[in-house]
């Protein structure tokens, strides 16, 4: 699989230990990290990028995430750009894993997320054995659940009705929602 890997600019220079140990187990399972944005820039850097630049990056990093199949942020130092290709890879459907070091905690409304596709560890730098056994469980998991299979499904107005109130009540989309009941009822097996 090929794994978008994305952290803060500004936390790599008190977490770039953990950033590349977050790579390496992801190459050690024999999967790819995408992650030269990250590893290859400094921050102070890009804040000189003209408009232009900022553009031309933009694109990069979208079309990079549109050929990832997931998604692993380090998340400990929060950013908002972090945040936003994070919210970009969810829109494409992509499994996130956003991990963080203990005993820090991340933002409540991550926390309150009811999707799916995102799942939020906690950590510990000094424990490399289960950090790379959360990575594994998650692109296991993740394998499993790329979105690759497309279905056409009939309805009638009653049943779209029903989908519209739903995926505005619950702020998830109608295909998420069918998703969700599937796998409610698939649980149960």
């Amino acid at each position: 699989m090929k794994a978008y890997f994305n952290a803060s600019l500004f936390g790599k220079e008190k977490y770039l230990k953990d950033y590349k140990a977050i790579i390496k187990i992801i190459h050690e399972l024999g999967h790819t990290a995408y992650a030269d944005h990250v590893m290859n820039r400094d921050f102070r850097d890009v804040q000189k990028y003209s408009p232009d630049q900022h553009a031309k990056d933009f694109q990069k990093i979208r079309k990079t995430i549109e050929k990832s199949d997931v998604m692993i942020i380090e998340a400990t130092y929060p950013s908002i750009g972090v945040g936003h290709t994070m919210a970009m890879a969810l829109q494409m459907y992509k499994n996130v894993l956003v991990l963080y070091r203990s005993p820090e905690t991340p933002h409540g409304l991550l926390i309150g997320d009811p999707d799916r596709l995102l799942s939020i560890k906690k950590y510990n730098p000094d424990n490399h054995e289960k950090l790379k056994a959360t990575i594994e469980t998650f692109l296991k998991k993740a394998q499993k659940r790329l979105l690759k299979i497309r279905l056409n499904l009939m309805i009638d107005k009653e049943q779209e009705e029903y989908l519209d109130f739903v995926s505005q009540t619950k702020g998830v989309s109608k295909s998420d929602f069918i998703r969700q009941l599937i796998d409610k009822s698939s649980s149960g097996k």
